[in-house]
């Protein structure tokens, strides 16, 4: 008895359905999250990060409703540090990186979740990277005009649809200001 480690011939999926839809779940969600936000496709891996995190704190019948989270470890996961991906967002600049005269916060875009520790992964739009900090203002409602998107409004994406928005940022609400990141 044992665990005995078993290749699927090449270009056969059917030999290993359940994780084959798995990952197909995981895509299509990843490119409806990609053209809700209207964001262009680099993000990809940023989005699929995203829906594996989210899926991990989700409830599923197959465990009796429990999330994977609380069926590895016998807690129940936080929800409430959970938000939009590819929302606009306000980073906090540090007192030591600022002066009197510079803005105390910094646009940029909601990416997602850390592994390693309980902050949020967003991009620099001026610099191009990715940083993580927990000291972030989401406001969930407004996306950034990307330049080279891919995506045009209205058009159909495999399961999603993409409906016209308005391309001003709305309205900041102090309700979208990050919680405590819990596990």
């Amino acid at each position: 008895m044992g665990v005995e480690h078993q290749p699927t011939v090449s270009y056969t999926p059917e030999q290993n359905r359940v994780l084959e839809q798995k990952n197909r779940t995981v895509m299509e969600m990843s490119r409806c999250m990609l053209a809700e936000k209207k964001m262009p496709k680099r993000f990809w891996a940023e989005a699929v990060h995203t829906i594996v995190y989210l899926q991990n704190r989700l409830p599923v019948r197959a465990l009796q409703n429990k999330t994977p989270i609380e069926a590895w470890a016998g807690v129940k996961p936080s929800e409430r540090h959970l938000r939009v991906f590819g929302s606009i967002c306000y980073f906090n600049v540090p007192e030591n990186k600022n002066d009197k005269l510079t803005d105390k916060a910094e646009k940029r875009i909601f990416l997602g979740y850390n592994n390693q520790s309980k902050g949020y992964r967003i991009y620099n739009l001026r610099t191009n990277k990715i940083t993580v900090s927990s000291d972030v203002k989401v406001d969930e409602s407004s996306h950034w005009k990307w330049p080279d998107v891919e995506v045009e409004a209205g058009v159909v994406v495999h399961d999603c649809q993409v409906q016209p928005t308005d391309e001003k940022v709305t309205n900041f609400s102090d309700d979208s200001v990050s919680e405590a990141i819990g596990p």
